[in-house]
Order: structure tokens, then C-alpha cells, then sequence
């Protein structure tokens, strides 16, 4: 009888090796008393069979404490007898090294990734831009938590982001594809940091491409037919979409500009709200200070219904203005305030700053030790940029 294979091992007699075939002949009548049927190939692998399962094991002497221990490897209906063994055969090495025991209790200690994530937001994100820790932070909760929270940050594979990037790409989300890629590559070099994972999967991985934006330079004409459409939108919308032709800051920075921001002709925008994360100090024109709401009450966001949350000028507010020209971005009003006025012949540096960028005057070593505001060559600047503007809208 085959259920007797396990006392012939005993016994000394013959020891089989085990197949596929040979498992599934298998069985075990007591509930309460599994057999195992050790194989011959590999010492102390083998097939524990109850009533209900078969199982694959591994059974041996730890060498750092001396003492056996078996391990469940898979069930057999999950891999083959060969893939079994050589997960056996693993484990056997790993139960020869004397650090076995010291390995086992760093690998049980390795967090999953919704806890690791914890401990990123309070270690790492706090550290950095408000925007940086809400990207991030969105990026994760949306596309990464969803699918790989409790994987044991160690075990996450490069093939497991792949999938999540793939995902976005099907959906026509390439850049958001690309920037799930650097969060999620920059979240696994801390982990490697702190010894959570032993090598970063995505190393020597090449990130998915982000499809470059095509040129486009909106025009004064251009620039007119927005300003008078905007007489399709609510009051408020109209003064956001106004005053951002006349500052030309990004999007999210203008729309979280509050009462307190602005201090007589001047409007600073704080590190924490900027892409940058530097100051940045913009001129307002008396042309540019007319679209700017009264405060509804003190600290409140200015272009809000009531002051507590912000509007955001998106597609939907594009839809409304309705107007014939070339597909456009928010954005490239500020490509338009660039290229114009480095035609009116501004100094390049100057209109650079008026849009928080850093420029050559601003970077590496020169960084460090320029620290102007340019206040003064801004306030020329923003000025010419206004009457243009004025000139074309009448």
C-alpha cells in the first residue's frame, strides 16, 4: 500500500522520489495523523498528505540554534514537484548559515507598504514641498495602496509597478504613468536606505516615456479672444482667468492666493506653495489689482465662493469660454509672458524670475550667493507685460 511508503522510510527501506504521478496516488484515511513521504532526490523534502490536502515541506536542523524546524513550502496543486523541490533546496542553505535565525527576525520585522508609506509621509514627505507630499500622496492612494498595500515592501517586484503603469497607459495617462514611476521609485530608494529591501527593483529599469508637450506660443490675438470670452464665466472665474493672464503663476499657486499673501503693490508667494519651493514676489499693476476679490473673511482663500476653498480653472472652464483657436493650456500663458517680452527685449534672467524659475543667475554656486529679489527690474517687467496686455483688450 502506498500509505505505508512513510514507514518503509523509517524502516530503512526503499525511499522514493517523488512525481507528480506518484503524488496523486497518494491518500490518508486518518483526520488526525498525516503521513509524509520523504523524497529521495533531496534530504528532508517532502509531501505531507491529511485527508482534505497534500502539501509540500521542508524539514531540517537549523544550524545556528541546533534545533529542526519545518516549513510548509506550497500546496501541490499550487506548483510542481520540481518547483517545490528547489524551494526546498533553498531553504535547506538558508538553514546551514549561521546568521539564519538574525536574517529570519529582519525579514519578519520588514513592514508591509501601507505601513511603510506611514513612516514615509512622516519622515520624508514632511520634509518637503506641501505639493510634493499631495502629489505623492495622491499618486499612492489612487493607483499604488489599491494594489500592492499589503505586500511586504521587500517582496515588491519590478514587474508589480510595471503593471500599475501600464494600467495608467492604457487609460491614455502616460504622465501619470511617468510620475507613478518617480514616486514610487524614489519611496523604494528610502526603503533601501533604511535596509527594508536589499536591492531597488526598478534599478537599471527604464521609466515609462512622458510624451513632450508641442510648442505652442499663444498670441496677442489669441490672448484677446480668451480675455473677452471670459464673459461666459461667473464673476469670480472671470477675475481668476484675468488676473492669471496678468501674473502668469502657475495654476494651483494663484488659485490658494489668500488675503494675507498680498501687502500693498506686492504679492509673495510663499516656499510652501510654490513648485520650487522658494519665495517668489510678483509685481501687481493697478490693471492686475482690479481683479483681485475682496477677502470674505481674514486668511481666506480670495478667488473661493466663501473663502474656504479655492476654484480651480480646469477643463470645464475652458469648455465654457467656447472660442475657436489651436488647442491651448493655462500653462502657456506663461510660454506667451516668456517669449513676448524676451522679444520686447526684457533681460532673459529678469522675465525668468517673474515666473519662478531658476535661471544661471540663480543656480549652482551663483545660487548661494545671489540672493536678490530683483524687485525693482520685475516691477519694469510685469508693468510692460500689463500694458500690452491692456493695449490688445482695450
Amino acid at each position: 500500500m502506498l500509505t505505508t511508503i512513510p514507514l518503509l522510510n523509517r524502516m530503512g527501506g526503499a525511499v522514493p522520489v517523488l512525481t507528480a504521478k506518484l503524488i496523486s496516488k497518494l491518500s490518508c484515511d486518518d483526520p488526525q495523523k498525516p503521513i509524509f513521504v520523504w523524497d529521495d532526490k533531496l534530504k528532508g523534502f517532502a509531501v505531507c498528505v491529511t485527508k482534505t490536502r497534500k502539501s509540500f515541506v521542508f524539514k531540517g536542523r537549523i544550524k545556528q540554534s541546533g534545533r529542526s524546524k519545518q516549513i510548509k513550502i506550497a500546496g501541490c496543486d499550487v506548483i510542481s514537484v520540481d518547483e517545490a523541490r528547489e524551494r526546498a533546496r533553498v531553504i535547506a542553505g538558508e538553514f546551514s548559515s549561521l546568521t539564519y535565525l538574525d536574517d529570519l527576525y529582519k525579514k519578519q520585522s520588514i513592514p508591509i507598504l501601507a505601513d511603510a508609506f506611514n513612516q514615509y509621509i512622516d519622515v520624508y514627505l514632511s520634509q518637503r514641498s506641501p505639493k510634493h507630499k499631495r502629489d505623492t500622496i495622491n499618486f499612492f492612494k489612487n493607483w499604488i495602496l489599491p494594489r500592492l498595500s499589503m505586500y511586504k515592501v521587500s517582496h515588491i517586484r519590478s514587474s508589480d509597478i510595471f503593471s500599475i503603469t501600464d494600467e495608467a497607459k492604457a487609460l491614455g495617462k502616460n504622465r501619470t504613468a511617468s510620475a507613478i514611476w518617480g514616486a514610487m521609485s524614489t519611496f523604494l530608494k528610502w526603503c533601501l536606505d533604511r535596509d527594508y529591501i536589499e536591492h531597488h527593483p526598478l534599478a537599471g529599469r527604464t521609466p515609462p516615456k512622458t510624451p513632450q508637450p508641442k510648442k505652442r506660443l499663444i498670441t496677442f490675438d489669441e490672448i484677446k479672444i480668451i480675455w473677452e470670452a471670459t464673459e461666459r464665466l461667473n464673476l469670480i472665474q472671470q477675475n481668476l482667468l484675468k488676473f492669471i493672464i496678468l501674473t502668469v503663476q502657475r495654476n494651483r499657486e494663484t488659485t490658494t492666493l489668500e488675503a494675507h499673501d498680498i501687502n500693498g503693490d506686492w504679492w509673495t508667494l510663499p516656499a510652501a506653495k510654490a513648485k520650487n519651493s522658494l519665495d517668489n514676489h510678483i509685481y501687481l499693476t493697478p490693471f492686475a489689482k482690479q481683479f483681485v476679490p475682496p477677502p470674505k473673511n481674514e486668511g481666506s482663500y480670495l478667488f473661493s465662493v466663501n473663502g474656504e476653498k479655492p476654484i480651480w480653472l480646469g477643463d470645464k472652464i475652458k469648455k465654457k469660454l467656447n472660442i475657436d483657436i489651436p488647442p491651448w493650456t493655462y500653462h502657456q500663458l506663461r510660454h506667451a509672458f516668456d517669449t513676448h517680452l524676451n522679444e520686447a527685449g526684457m533681460p532673459p534672467h529678469i522675465v525668468d524670475a517673474c515666473i519662478g524659475h531658476k535661471t544661471f543667475a540663480r543656480s549652482g554656486v551663483s545660487g548661494i550667493y545671489n540672493l536678490a529679489e530683483y524687485k525693482d527690474q520685475k516691477r519694469q517687467v510685469f508693468q510692460k507685460w500689463s500694458d500690452m496686455v491692456e493695449d490688445i483688450v482695450g
